[in-house]
């Protein structure tokens, strides 16, 4: 999603945006560390044949890919409170049914997606087509299985 010009707004439930930076400061703290082991592997002498030394500069290069990631998130994140009545947003916990079966999803943000966890991404094929649906609507997705359809039963 796009707010003015290009700046980009990333969409958050309210814990996953909490969750996002509680990770940020865990990686912080943990690039400390990798520093420091860094530095002692650098220490030993030989870089070229240093494991350690390698093992230490790609943790610190993993951190820091993850810290930028996250930084960027929490800056352009912004926490979805556009709750209509009647109307499934992010943040928005809804009962689905197909082919007789029900399930319950909840609609989160791009990044916080988890279908093990019934999270739809709110960019997920399904999550974008629930986006301002209403009870008794209804919506076909292609899937691999071939073409499925969903009806909304309830929005929690």
């Amino acid at each position: 999603m796009k707010a003015r010009g290009d700046i980009p707004v990333i969409q958050f439930t309210k814990d996953g945006y909490e969750a996002a930076k509680t990770k940020y400061a865990a990686f912080l703290d943990e690039r400390k560390l990798a520093v420091l082991d860094l530095s002692k592997a650098r220490d030993m002498g030989d870089l070229s044949e240093n494991g350690w030394y390698k093992a230490a500069k790609f943790k610190l290069g993993f951190l820091d890919r993850q810290l930028r990631e996250l930084k960027y998130q929490i800056k352009y994140g912004k926490v979805s409170d556009d709750k209509t009545a009647g109307v499934i947003s992010v943040g928005s916990a809804v009962v689905l049914v197909s082919h007789g079966k029900e399930e319950t999803y909840n609609i989160v943000g791009e990044y916080e997606g988890n279908p093990g966890e019934k999270k739809l991404s709110s960019v997920s094929p399904l999550g974008r087509s629930l986006i301002g649906k209403r009870v008794g609507d209804t919506m076909e997705i292609s899937a691999p299985a071939g073409r499925v359809s969903y009806t909304v039963l309830k929005i929690i």
